[in-house]
């Protein structure tokens, strides 16, 4: 193991400024950091000397960031907001997004999420829908590879039926949130 250090006292309670270590960190009982701890590319926190029967045990992966929420064309916006945060190969999004006018944009998906979805589906939480064009007594909304489509019911009935394709209009408000898995 190779310690490199810029400047730094040796001794019982030693201090060191950018530190570098190339190798493994043994025998040590506790480890503070009053600075970022920063990884080299493509190496994390290794968990595997806990139990477990996961095929992973490195913790290697988190991101937070901004999206922008589109449904194409040549759309106008007068919200158009998005967040998410990556934890390994789960994504957590959000999404707001009133149009003002459709134009030649698709009114029933959105686009822009940050990772494509590595399931067939997955279901999104709306937390707000209004002004849509036509009376929505329930809306959903589901990830299926880089896009976001959003359904409804506009009638009540006790069957499963009647979940059609939502159409986006201008005006329309859309929020939801929700997470799923990338590849």
């Amino acid at each position: 193991m190779t310690i490199k250090s810029n400047g730094g006292i040796f001794g019982r309670n030693p201090t060191f400024n950018n530190v570098t270590v190339d190798g493994a960190l043994t025998g040590l009982s506790d480890l503070s950091i009053s600075g970022n701890l920063i990884l080299a590319s493509g190496k994390g926190i290794d968990f595997s000397a806990t139990s477990g029967t996961g095929t992973s045990e490195l913790f290697d992966d988190y991101e937070e960031g901004t999206w922008t929420p589109s449904l194409g064309g040549d759309a106008t916006y007068l919200a158009q907001t998005g967040t998410y945060t990556k934890v390994g190969n789960q994504v957590h999004i959000f999404c707001y997004i009133q149009p003002n006018v459709i134009g030649t944009g698709s009114p029933t998906a959105i686009s822009g999420i940050p990772f494509a979805c590595a399931d067939a589906a997955s279901s999104l939480s709306v937390g707000l829908w209004s002004n849509y064009p036509s009376a929505a007594i329930s809306v959903v909304a589901n990830v299926q590879g880089s896009l976001i489509y959003v359904s409804g019911k506009a009638t009540a009935t006790t069957s499963s039926g009647g979940i059609s394709p939502f159409t986006v209009d201008g005006g329309a408000r859309l929020r939801l949130s929700g997470t799923y898995r990338t590849s």
